[in-house]
C-alpha cells in the first residue's frame, strides 16, 4: 500500500456476489470473502450484497460484514459469446430496470465508492454502477464455452456440436467487447482465461491475471503442520474433493478405482463432497456396489470443512470434463504436501509442473489415472518428493494475505480510472 493511505478518506465496497446456495460456497465465494474479510478497513469498508440469502451471507455476518438481500439475474451470454452477444445484453439490462433502479439506489444510500462483482455472468451489479457513475473491479472465475455443465443432455450436445462449427466461421470471441464497457479493472484467474477473454487491447489493457488465494482457514492449517508420507507397507489413500457431478468427472474417478482394484487391494478412495443431483450421487453409489468397491470406497456427503480428508489423502484427483477456470482443489492439496493427479483441464498447467509438483493426465482417461495411482502407490518415495515441492510452492504463491494486498493495488486502481 502507498505510505499515504492513512491520509486518505475511507471508500465504502460493495463485494457483489452471483450465487448464495442454503448449504454449499463456491470458490468464487470465498476468493469474495476472502477479499472483503481482509482488506485494510483504514481504506476500505466492505458491504456484501447476494440476490438472495445463502451460506455466504451467514459466513460474511460472522467476519463482520455488513450484507444486503436484493434480486437480480445473472447473464449468461458472456460464457457463449457472439455476433449477438451485445444486443443480449441489452435486452437483459432491460429486463433488470426494477433491480437496476434499486441496486442505484441502494449505492447511493450506503455511499458506495467502488463495485467489486465476483463472476462473468455477474452483470447487473455493474450496469447499476455504471449508472451511477461508480467504478468497478469485475473478479472474472470462469473460461468460455462451459458445454459440459448445461444440464439438459440434448441442449448439451447441440451446443458442442454447434459452438465449434460456428467457430470456424466467425471468431468467437465477438461480443466480448462489451466486457470492457462494464467495468475498470477485470481480474482473471489465468492466462489461459485472459487469452480467451480479451480479444481486443483496450480490453487487455483492463485486465490482469491474479492466481486466487488459498482459503484463510487452509492456509492456516497447512501451514502449522508438516505433512506425513505414507510408509512403504501403509495403504494408499486417494481423493476426490468437491461437488459430484457428471461435468466433475466423479464417475471418472470410480472408474479409475476400479481398475486400480482390479491390480491391487492396497489403495482406499474417498469422494469427498455432496451432490446438487441426489438420482446422480445414487447412481454413484449404485456402481460402487455393483463393482464390489463397497470396502474400498468411502463417501463423506458434504463437508463443511474439508481439513480431515486432505490430512488423511496421500493422493488428490482432479478430473473435470470442462475447462476449469483454476482448480482451487488442486492448490489446497498441494499446500498439506499432497501429490495431485489432474485432467489436463483449462489451466492446470499453470498451476502443476508435470513430475515436480504433480501430475497431469489426458482429459476424460480414467484408464491413464489409474496407471499414474498405481505407480504412486509402488515409489513412495516420489510421493514425499512431490508432495514437498508441491506444499513449498504453494504456501509461497497463493498466500491469501500476499493475494489481497495485489486486489488492494487494482481497486487503487479503478478507484484512479473512475
Amino acid at each position: 500500500m502507498a505510505p499515504d493511505t492513512a491520509l486518505q478518506p475511507v471508500v465504502n465496497v460493495l463485494f457483489c456476489n452471483h450465487l448464495a446456495s442454503e448449504r454449499l460456497v463456491a470458490g468464487a465465494e470465498f476468493v469474495l470473502l476472502t477479499i472483503a474479510g481482509k482488506v485494510d478497513r483504514h481504506r476500505f469498508k466492505p458491504l456484501l450484497l447476494s440476490n438472495r440469502e445463502g451460506r455466504v451471507n451467514i459466513l460474511a455476518r460472522a467476519a463482520g460484514i455488513e450484507t444486503h438481500l436484493l434480486p437480480f439475474d445473472l447473464f449468461g451470454g458472456f460464457l457463449f459469446p457472439g455476433p449477438k452477444t451485445g444486443r443480449l445484453l441489452a435486452r437483459f439490462a432491460a429486463s433488470q430496470e426494477e433491480a437496476l433502479r434499486e441496486l442505484a439506489s441502494l449505492m447511493e444510500d450506503q455511499k458506495i465508492g467502488l463495485v467489486v462483482a465476483n463472476s462473468i455472468v455477474n452483470v447487473t451489479p455493474l450496469l447499476a454502477a455504471q449508472r451511477a457513475g461508480i467504478p468497478a473491479v469485475w473478479l472474472i472465475h470462469e473460461i468460455l464455452h462451459p458445454f459440459p455443465c448445461i444440464a439438459n443432455p440434448l441442449r448439451r450436445a447441440l451446443a458442442t456440436v454447434l459452438f465449434p462449427l460456428r467457430n470456424l466461421l466467425r471468431r468467437g470471441s465477438e461480443g466480448l467487447e462489451s466486457l470492457s464497457s462494464l467495468a475498470d479493472r477485470i481480474v482473471v484467474l489465468s492466462e489461459r482465461a485472459r487469452e480467451e477473454l480479451a480479444p481486443s487491447r483496450e480490453l487487455q489493457e483492463r485486465m490482469v491475471t491474479v492466481p486466487p488465494p488459498l482459503r484463510p482457514e487452509i492456509f492456516a492449517a497447512a501451514s502449522q503442520e508438516e505433512p506425513r508420507f505414507p510408509g512403504e507397507e501403509e495403504e494408499l489413500v486417494v481423493a476426490y474433493l468437491g461437488v459430484l457431478s457428471r461435468h466433475k468427472g466423479t464417475q471418472d474417478f470410480l472408474s479409475a478405482a476400479a481398475l486400480v482394484a482390479r491390480e491391487t487391494r492396497r489403495v482406499r478412495f474417498i469422494v469427498a463432497g455432496g451432490a446438487m443431483d441426489a438420482r446422480y450421487e445414487a447412481s454413484l453409489r449404485q456402481r460402487v456396489r455393483r463393482l464390489r468397491l463397497e470396502n474400498l470406497v468411502t463417501f463423506t456427503g458434504f463437508l463443511e470443512d474439508p481439513t480431515p480428508v486432505y490430512r488423511q489423502a496421500h493422493v488428490v484427483c482432479l478430473v473435470s470434463l470442462y475447462d476449469e477456470p483454476f482448480g482451487m482443489v488442486v492448490t489446497e492439496a498441494m499446500a498439506f504436501g499432497k501429490t495431485v493427479v489432474s485432467y489436463e483441464t483449462g489451466s492446470i498447467g499453470e498451476i502443476l509442473e508435470e513430475g515436480e509438483t504433480g501430475f497431469i493426465v489426458p482429459k476424460g482417461d480414467p484408464a491413464a489415472l489409474a496407471r499414474r495411482i498405481l505407480a504412486l502407490a509402488k515409489d513412495r518415495a516420489l510421493l514425499e518428493r512431490i508432495g514437498v515441492n508441491a506444499r513449498r510452492r504453494a504456501l509461497a504463491r497463493y498466500n491469501p494475505s500476499h493475494y489481497v494486498r495485489r486486489i488492494e493495488r487494482v481497486m487503487e486502481e479503478a478507484l484512479s480510472h473512475g
